[in-house]
């Protein structure tokens, strides 16, 4: 990680991909929050990818449940089906592909939901 003397361009280096894996995460002490304010649900995800989306949405500063409901941002969804996937077309909740949440970390910046859509709608 950077020292607390580095510049900001620096932080963003401190997000690095864990050792043999390529979705898992770790955060140092300084890296940016860039999902603070986001509330954030899973749905037809692996255990392990789930478990990952989970760690990686609380380390950049969301908030993921297993519910979901009408004050959630995200969906992201491994499939266009299932009740989950319905309740947030049915709501407007911008269901995702979990390269979404990939691309918002490799950037540093959240990506725009329309680029990562599953089932042909945000």
């Amino acid at each position: 990680c950077p020292s607390e003397s580095s510049s900001f361009s620096l932080l963003r280096s401190c997000f690095a991909p864990s050792r043999g894996s390529s979705v898992d995460y770790r955060l140092c002490c300084y890296a940016p929050r860039l999902l603070e304010g986001l509330l954030v649900s899973t749905s037809r995800l692996g255990s392990t990818d789930r478990k990952a989306v989970e760690s990686t949405v609380r380390a950049l500063g969301g908030d993921c449940t297993e519910e979901l409901t009408r004050s959630h941002t995200h969906l992201i969804a491994g499939a266009p089906q299932g009740a989950k996937f319905e309740f947030a077309m049915q709501h407007r909740i911008p269901v995702v592909s979990r390269a979404w949440l990939d691309q918002t970390v490799a950037s540093g910046t959240p990506m725009k939901e329309r680029f990562f859509t599953v089932g042909g709608r945000v």
